[in-house]
Parts: structure tokens; sequence; C-alpha cells
């Protein structure tokens, strides 16, 4: 890029307790629907994965299933590793709650932001629920619990305040670099196993899962990885990713 404003790239994961409007939200932003939206909980089962492209950032954005409360049952359990898995990859959270004080959930997913030290933007959906008045202690109680980037109202049914969520979300993504040249001729000059490969990182599976779907060590699919990050010019996952859904997205 020629001009003075760093270009932003990096994945976000959107977490929260279920039936907060994760999904919604996710919508809103991307402008389409991607993922289930029910009133039912549990309906969003596994990450969705949708690419936001904005003026000078890109962000992956992560939904990630919600959980009622920890060790309720196998299916929290479940969705309590998706979330460790999605945090472990993100370079931002947004964790998204509703207009009341924070729960036992909430609290939880606090002290695990604490210790994957990962950034993270407060979104308080439904705030068109709520009074102004009953909003400000909402907001004090979660920001003298946790250090949060920034705290963002939204109403994620109204879209409103879903544009300051953007740019919230672009200033706080790391740096990186536009990418140049052809990029079909760089996908193309992958190998079949390295295309496979990339599949997998775009399905958001980890190491350890793709070497068990082709059938090999994660210590070749790590050596793999270096060779396409190489011939894609990317550093890393999330930008290789990115890449790949822009292809898709031609």
């Amino acid at each position: 890029m020629t001009n003075a404003t760093p270009f932003r790239a990096g994945f976000v994961a959107i977490i929260g307790r279920a039936n907060v409007g994760k999904s919604t939200l996710l919508n809103a932003m991307l402008g389409q629907k991607l993922a289930i939206v029910s009133p039912k909980p549990h309906t969003t089962r596994h990450k969705v994965l949708g690419v936001l492209n904005g003026e000078g950032f890109q962000a992956a954005l992560l939904d990630t299933p919600g959980f009622l409360r920890r060790g309720r049952d196998q299916l929290d359990a479940a969705m309590s590793r998706q979330l460790a898995s999605a945090l472990a990859e993100a370079d931002l959270a947004l964790l998204v709650v509703e207009p009341r004080r924070s729960g036992d959930v909430e609290r939880d997913f606090m002290r695990q932001l604490a210790l994957t030290r990962t950034p993270t933007v407060l979104v308080i959906n439904k705030v068109d629920t709520v009074s102004k008045k009953r909003l400000l202690p909402i907001i004090q109680g979660y920001a003298e619990a946790h250090k949060f980037q920034e705290v963002v109202p939204v109403s994620a049914v109204e879209r409103d305040g879903v544009e300051l969520l953007l740019e919230q979300i672009a200033a706080h993504l790391p740096e990186g670099e536009a990418e140049d040249g052809d990029l079909a001729s760089r996908v193309g000059s992958l190998t079949p196993s390295q295309l496979r490969i990339l599949e997998g990182l775009k399905a958001g599976r980890l190491n350890k899962q793709i070497a068990f779907d082709l059938g090999v060590s994660e210590a070749t699919i790590k050596a793999h990885l270096t060779s396409v990050f190489r011939k894609l010019g990317v550093q890393n996952r999330t930008q290789a990713v990115i890449l790949a859904k822009q292809l898709d997205a031609v």
C-alpha cells in the first residue's frame, strides 16, 4: 500500500453466552445471513468463518457457539473446547453480552480472556430494550471487572452501533501487509496436498485435525505450512485464510 495508514488483518472471535445475539451481530456486520439465527439456544454448533473487507483492513470473523454454564452437559463441554480453540486463534475478541449485570458465564469468559490475554471489545447488544439510565451502571460494572479495549453498545437487530463497532475492530487488529500480485496464480502453485491443507485452514481446523484428515504426522503439516505461506506470500494462518477467502469471492 502506498498510503500512510497501515493495513490491518486478523482473526476476530465473537464470544458470549447462548442466545445473546452473536449470530445476528455477525450477520449484521457481514451484511448476509451466514449463521443460524434462532431464539432457541445452541443452534450455532460449529465455527462459522466470514471475511469482512473494509477500507484498510480485513477481519476473519469466528462465530463461536455459546453455552449456558460450564459443565452443564457434554454439549456445553464440547462448545467450551471450541471456544478455547477460537480464542487461541484470535487476534481480537468481541465479548457479546445483554444489557444486564454480568453472571457466572460472563465472569468465566472474562477469566478465560484474562488468561489468554486476548485484546477484547465488550459489545453490549440489545440496547434498544433498555434506557440509557439503566445501561450506564452495567457498563461501569463490566469496566471494573475486566480491562476492555473498548465498550460498544449496539442493537444488532436494528443495526444501531454496528458501524462504530466495525471501526473499533479495524483499530484494534494487528498491522499487516496488503497483498499484491495474482492471487489465483499463487494459489495455483500449491500442490494437491497443500491445497487440502489450505482448505483445512479455511474450515478452522487445527494442525492435528488436518494431519488426521490427510493421514500424516502433525510435523509434516507444519513443514507443509511453511511452504504454503511462502508460496502465498503470507506470514501466518490468518493471512492465508483471508487470501483464500478472497479467491472464493472472485
